[in-house]
């Protein structure tokens, strides 16, 4: 299996068979043809299953979501992934265009941009960014995980963030490769810039893999290392112009203007009411609603 996906066996090996004793391996079946001249095969199921979550109706409360699932030996690259559709859903406030957006997301996470493959990035060298363990030529487990050094992710915490009772400190993550730092400088217009902030809520599969929704709202995960245009729509809540376009991808039913304010997606004790359907947006972070 592949994430949901049954990989054929013509893209496998055969299995090797030890019970704990690698002088005593037996092996199983045959070695299958591959997949030539490819770098990476998503697998792509559609199934609604415990990681499409489950809303206050019974139903999925996310549209996809997607993992990685074999990486190369050289170079930690990536090569197989699965995007799983949860197609239960689906509905009213999934247009072709949101579930399309959706789908490129959550491509950009099998490729690369997830928090359990930050230990294995490497620089523009090939050079592994998070120092290896001489045994075995792996990052360093913490806490059953493997661990990413200061080097992709750097921890930073703010001693004077401004709250509506005072000041607090407020620790956050910053990624602080190369071609991330220069985008966001050009991006923001500063040039003092240390690194862009991911978000720090949500739970696993959702902080720490996005970027920091207060800052970059729904911008693509990975327009920062790509490409840069100032054309770009702002976060700040209470401007009408920051609307999200065409419509049909607001899918989280955010208002920008006079009267929204910024609420926690996923907080228990408010909904968003649309087209005679009321549901109550999750994963995403936080985000901005009109409050009467």
């Amino acid at each position: 299996m592949c994430g949901q996906a049954t990989v054929p066996g013509s893209h496998l090996k055969a299995h090797g068979q030890c019970n704990g004793n690698i002088n005593t391996c037996t092996q199983t079946g045959t070695n299958g043809t591959g997949v030539a001249n490819t770098d990476y095969i998503f697998y792509v199921s559609a199934s609604n299953t415990s990681p499409c979550g489950t809303g206050s109706t019974g139903g999925p409360t996310s549209i996809a979501f997607a993992t990685y699932c074999q990486t190369e030996s050289s170079l930690d690259r990536p090569i197989a992934g699965n995007i799983n559709f949860c197609t239960g859903a689906f509905s009213s406030f999934s247009s072709d265009d949101y579930i399309l957006t959706v789908a490129k997301h959550e491509a950009l996470h099998a490729l690369g941009f997830s928090s359990g493959l930050f230990p294995f990035w490497r620089d523009q060298n090939g050079a592994p960014r998070t120092p290896r363990d001489p045994t075995t030529n792996l990052p360093p487990i913490v806490n059953g995980a493997y661990q990413y050094s200061t080097t992709p992710v750097m921890p930073l915490t703010y001693n004077n963030w401004a709250v509506g009772t005072g000041t607090i400190s407020h620790p956050v993550n910053l990624l602080v490769t190369p071609a991330v730092v220069a985008a966001a400088k050009a991006y923001f217009n500063c040039s003092t810039l240390t690194g862009v902030e991911l978000e720090n809520q949500g739970g696993t599969g959702t902080a720490i893999s996005h970027w920091e929704k207060r800052l970059l709202g729904g911008i693509t995960l990975l327009i920062l290392i790509f490409s840069y245009s100032n054309t770009g729509r702002g976060t700040t809540c209470t401007n009408a112009t920051n609307n999200i376009n065409p419509p049909s991808i607001n899918n989280l039913g955010e208002t920008y203007g006079p009267n929204s304010v910024c609420l926690n997606q996923g907080t228990k004790g408010w909904s968003v009411a649309s087209s005679g359907t009321t549901y109550m947006p999750s994963h995403s972070g936080a985000g901005c609603y009109q409050v009467t």
